[in-house]
């Protein structure tokens, strides 16, 4: 039979079929032509086609997790077919993905159980890929892990704690890790026990400083540590102690003068102590018959202990008078204001030769203000010293005169007791003295 032309063969999208094939099996065709009449044509060339694996195989299933943090255990079983190759695993941040390989070579087919430690706090997707020996897939289902954070920072180093006045700054090095929080500041007096620490800050600071404000005249040594605080609460060890104390700009009071006494051939200086804390040491002050600052020059050596109530002045010539006063140092080096000033010296060797009483008097002039003393002494006697005390005090000498008739004190408070005696001097060193008279200032 003879077309004239081509006719299309539209009933089948092939003529022949070969069905129930092997996979990965080789297979050889080759074709041959028969005419109507019954006659074959000679065999077509051979050709090889081999039958691919396009089947997954079964996917996982029973896919758990459990959560040790930050690492998250993966479990699954699965159907142990012949071509099964391994598993994949694999994670995503979202449930939709991307879904990333995590899993650096295929795991065995016997293994059911995979961990992951993860680098961050957050919620993660896991899904197990069954891959056969024809690279075919499946997957399963997925599953959910929340990873908490409970790995605390890295204990603060480099605390270092610096005073002024009225204030200690506080700076550290920042911690590395990048989800810190803040820093609590805690701080407690003179006593390093954890018991006795208060925390400064009640929200976490940000940064590497702090300054904290405190009274100027605080005195108290501080003992300073500090906490590190991530996103997720986590505490860090706590840092090292640093200590600091306020600089201390306070003097302590002026020292209290009881008085000056003269002791054999010495004068004693006789003060209250401090009652200062912080008390170290006193000075003392001397001058010669005169009450001039410019004058006035550092008496003892040695520091005077803090815990002494008197000063002998060994250097003392008799009958010249001498000037004292005070002051009290802190362990600080800060000075007091000066003392008041007493006088006092050592007296010439008496003699029993008394003023007369009936040539001696003292009175008490209210209208005046003053108390007026006369008195008459012949010679040898050449000079008079009046000498006063007030109360129980020292006698403290008022004046020196070249005269021998009288001398008004003006320099009196009411309501006060003084008491008053004569001294006269003659040029061959004796000595007159009367009789102490005592007048109540009203």
């Amino acid at each position: 039979m003879v077309s004239d032309r081509i006719v299309k063969d539209t009933a089948n999208l092939y003529h022949y079929q070969d069905v129930n094939l092997r996979v990965n099996t080789i297979y050889r065709y080759k074709f041959v032509g028969k005419d109507m009449f019954g006659e074959y044509t000679d065999y077509s060339e051979p050709f090889t086609i081999k039958v691919a694996d396009m089947i997954p195989p079964p996917a996982p299933y029973n896919v758990s997790r459990k959560i040790k943090n930050p690492t998250v255990q993966i479990f699954w079983s699965s159907l142990k077919v012949k071509d099964l190759a391994g598993f994949h695993i694999y994670r995503a941040t979202l449930s939709d993905g991307p879904y990333t390989q995590i899993s650096k070579s295929l795991l065995s087919t016997r293994d059911s159980v995979y961990s992951d430690k993860v680098s961050k706090s957050g919620a993660y997707y896991y899904r197990i890929h069954a891959v056969d020996l024809s690279a075919n897939q499946s997957i399963s289902e997925k599953v959910f892990a929340e990873v908490h954070d409970i790995k605390p920072p890295a204990k603060p180093i480099g605390l270092v704690c610096k005073p002024d006045t009225g204030h200690i700054t506080l700076t550290w090095k920042e911690n590395a890790e990048p989800d810190i929080l803040g820093y609590l500041i805690y701080r407690t007096v003179s006593k390093n026990s954890k018991d006795h620490f208060v925390l400064l800050n009640s929200n976490p600071i940000k940064g590497n400083s702090f300054v904290e404000k405190l009274p100027k005249n605080a005195k108290n040594k501080f003992l300073y540590k500090i906490v590190a605080i991530d996103s997720s609460f986590n505490k860090s060890p706590i840092s090292d102690i640093s200590s600091a104390r306020m600089p201390d700009i306070f003097p302590p009071a002026a020292p209290h003068l009881l008085g000056v006494t003269p002791i054999n051939q010495t004068l004693s200086i006789a003060w209250i102590p401090n009652a200062d804390p912080d008390m170290h040491h006193y000075l003392i002050y001397r001058a010669i018959d005169n009450k001039r600052d410019t004058l006035f020059s550092q008496l003892n050596k040695a520091e005077i202990s803090l815990n002494e109530t008197n000063f002998i002045d060994k250097d003392c010539i008799k009958g010249i008078k001498y000037s004292y006063y005070m002051l009290a140092v802190d362990s600080a080096g800060n000075q007091s204001y000066r003392s008041r000033t007493i006088q006092a010296f050592i007296p010439l060797n008496d003699v029993p030769i008394a003023i007369d009483k009936k040539n001696y008097k003292i009175q008490y002039k209210k209208d005046q203000r003053k108390v007026e003393l006369t008195w008459k002494i012949q010679p040898p006697f050449l000079a008079t010293v009046v000498l006063r005390k007030e109360g129980s005090g020292t006698y403290i000498p008022l004046a020196q005169t070249t005269t021998l008739s009288g001398f008004n004190d003006l320099k009196i408070k009411t309501k006060n007791t003084y008491t008053y005696i004569l001294k006269a001097f003659s040029t061959n060193g004796e000595t007159a003295v009367s009789q102490p008279v005592e007048i109540q200032v009203e």
